[in-house]
């Protein structure tokens, strides 16, 4: 802990955290923490995405320079995921990737029961429920709403351009998932 607050070396989805939004350099709000829960977590730990509680998503937040803090640890058991939207993975044989949006209507444990517009029901675990909860959130944002943690002044323009191209792809992605397909196996009427 410092001055209080605890900086842990580890963060899960779904935690609560308070984070100096564009490092704490946005003029008329120098310095002040914003309150959001983070939306995913970098492979490496070094960074992670918030969604903040205004509305506003972040991207490239590192994790390790006391500029996001805990708040309070997600529970796996519940909470802030039910009755959310989300999207999840279908197991199916092609390569292309597919989802099927629904309800969190219930949990037992680290399971979380999604109801699906066709009337069935899966159980999930957490962690798949939460990132499709956080895909839905994210499909409408508006650009102007989404901000990329400023990086050192030593960083390359190369690599704040690579950041922004990953970022608008994952978005593109999280759009992708979640808007219904086209049934492919309709044929059109032939013409005249």
């Amino acid at each position: 802990k410092v001055d209080g607050h605890e900086y842990p070396d580890s963060f899960f989805v779904g935690d609560s955290v308070d984070c100096f939004h564009q490092d704490g350099l946005r003029p008329g709000h120098e310095g002040m923490w914003y309150r959001g829960r983070v939306a995913s977590i970098s492979e490496d730990g070094n960074s992670c995405d918030v969604l903040y509680i205004d509305g506003d998503f972040e991207y490239n937040i590192p994790t390790k320079q006391e500029k996001i803090r805990l708040i309070k640890r997600v529970d796996m058991n519940g909470g802030w995921v039910m009755n959310k939207k989300t999207t999840i993975p279908v197991n199916e044989s092609s390569n292309e990737s597919q989802y099927r949006a629904g309800l969190v209507t219930s949990s037992e444990g680290e399971k979380f029961c999604v109801k699906f517009s066709d009337g069935t029901s899966e159980s999930f675990d957490y962690a798949e429920v939460a990132t499709g909860v956080f895909a839905m959130l994210l499909k409408d944002m508006p650009q102007k709403d989404i901000s990329l943690w400023p990086l050192s002044s030593s960083s390359s323009m190369a690599s704040t351009a690579r950041l922004r191209r990953q970022m608008r792809d994952k978005l593109a992605a999280i759009k992708e998932s979640v808007s219904p397909k086209p049934n492919a196996d309709k044929k059109s009427a032939p013409s005249k």
